[in-house]
């Protein structure tokens, strides 16, 4: 099994005439391309969807991908603002005793921006209730209900599908991205390439 991705070359032509040999440097926010699916499966008519997955994915695939953007936002604002990001993150700091969640990254990052946070109401509340959800997908077990009504329980693939519609969770990472961005005072980017020249190969 790989443990991290190898850089290689693009294989995706944009025309730009790039000269046949050059240092490139790239740095990519992926948590903005995990909002774009996110909106596409929003925006996708149920007609088309159909062909490419089964439409009981649609919200699935929805709120998994929400809490990659969300996840990634809060990642691109820490490593902007907290210089020792990537060592808290991954639990490594001398006061920690276990990987951080995701209401510890937030109370980091509004603690060094000498601001308040509230999980009680509004969008922090709403995606640690998104997250929750994710917790079911990404961590399945058996699932077991009894219900007394006139039918059997829903299971939690249509539950999901009922109260988390991909439109709803689209909105919902977009306002966290928002408020994230705007609290801490960082510019959103998507991508930015640079490339030095070289003249000769090795």
């Amino acid at each position: 099994m790989k443990t991290r991705l190898i850089t290689r070359p693009t294989k995706q032509k944009d025309g730009f005439p790039y000269p046949p040999f050059a240092e490139y440097r790239m740095r990519h926010n992926v948590a903005n391309d995990m909002l774009r699916v996110v909106k596409w499966a929003a925006k996708a008519k149920d007609e088309n969807f159909k062909h490419v997955f089964a439409l009981q994915t649609r919200p699935l695939i929805a709120l998994i991908f929400a809490c990659s953007a969300i996840e990634g936002y809060t990642n691109f604002v820490g490593q902007s603002v907290l210089p020792d990001w990537l060592e808290f993150s991954k639990g490594q700091t001398p006061d920690q005793k276990r990987r951080p969640g995701f209401k510890d990254k937030i109370n980091r990052i509004y603690d060094k921006l000498a601001k308040k946070v509230s999980f009680d109401s509004g969008i922090f509340h709403d995606v640690c209730n998104l997250f929750e959800i994710r917790g079911y997908l990404m961590h399945p077990s058996v699932d077991e209900r009894t219900l007394t009504g006139t039918a059997p329980p829903a299971d939690i693939l249509e539950m999901i599908g009922e109260d988390y519609p991909p439109a709803e969770v689209a909105s919902l990472a977009d306002e966290f991205r928002k408020t994230i961005l705007q609290d801490s005072e960082v510019r959103d980017f998507e991508l930015t390439r640079r490339f030095e020249e070289k003249i000769n190969a090795p």
